[in-house]
């Protein structure tokens, strides 16, 4: 329950990041976007709505689409996205000092890219969804078989041929740059992650290397069986995944008892299970 609640309010925090990005830097400055917020901004233009209106009603008709497409526990995780992303931005759109933050668009750029970016990013890393255009995706993808990644990228290649009427080129270069950089930092906050360690080891000493390891440094080890590529000799290979902090220790400890042992390490992310996020079990 308690994972669910976090969830929640980091889906929550996430959308309302999007709403800002938007709101305080996209819409002012007349940029184009992708998505639930490009057909809106074109609805707006043609009908006089405002835009956190013309929005509301294109991820709304999405959230129904999906309901009647893909079922209840599909449209249970795009609830608040669909239904919270236009109230914020109907509120952010009316605080007066938000309308003109900056006068540097490239200031502007970035930081739409960075905002957007990690909403979006947090959202993804939960599970969670924005709605929108990826309600679209979801449809074609279990009812036509069709790539997610292909209908996201024609619907925001629509979404934002539309825009393009009544946007001008700077308007449409720095559009096209803010969602180049969304992209990266959508990427880099989904894949954030401890910035553990892992080793491999092959040592000729490899019972006192193990050993050591575990009783030195408290790291646990799992031992697989390889084989040398060269002799063809059965050889014992440890794996062990240790905290940054103690990369230098585990390093030493190594080389002490072995100093010509094989080692290679690589960063390792997203760690989860005993002895990281949670204690381990004596017994085991």
């Amino acid at each position: 329950m308690k994972k669910k609640i976090a969830n929640i309010c980091i889906v929550i925090a996430g959308t309302i990041m999007n709403a800002i990005g938007v709101g305080v830097f996209i819409l002012p400055n007349n940029y184009i976007v992708g998505g639930a917020t490009g057909f809106g901004r074109f609805i707006s233009y043609y009908t006089g709505l405002p835009t956190s209106y013309s929005v509301g009603i294109v991820t709304v008709a999405l959230f129904f689409v999906g309901l009647a497409a893909l079922g209840k526990a599909y449209a249970s995780t795009i609830v608040i996205g669909t239904f919270l992303y236009p109230v914020a931005l109907d509120v952010i759109s009316k605080i007066d000092i938000f309308s003109q933050i900056t006068d540097d668009t490239f200031l502007t750029c970035c930081f739409a890219a960075l905002i957007l970016g990690v909403g979006t990013g947090m959202v993804m890393r939960v599970g969670g969804s924005v709605g929108g255009s990826d309600v679209l995706a979801m449809v074609f993808n279990r009812k036509k078989g069709i790539s997610i990644a292909v209908v996201l990228n024609s619907v925001d290649m629509v979404a934002l041929l539309l825009q393009c009427p009544f946007t001008s080129i700077n308007e449409i270069l720095y559009g096209a740059l803010i969602i180049v950089l969304n992209t990266v930092v959508v990427n880099k906050v989904i894949m954030m992650g401890s910035n553990d360690a892992q080793f491999i080891v092959i040592s000729k000493a490899v019972s006192e290397v193990n050993t050591a390891i575990q009783e030195k440094a408290g790291a646990g080890t799992t031992l697989l069986l390889g084989r040398t590529g060269y002799y063809g000799r059965e050889q014992d290979v440890i794996i062990c995944t240790i905290r940054k902090r103690d990369i230098r220790k585990v390093k030493d400890i190594i080389l002490s008892i072995d100093p010509v042992a094989f080692i290679t390490m690589m960063p390792a992310s997203e760690v989860s299970g005993e002895g990281f996020t949670f204690a381990r079990k004596a017994s085991v």
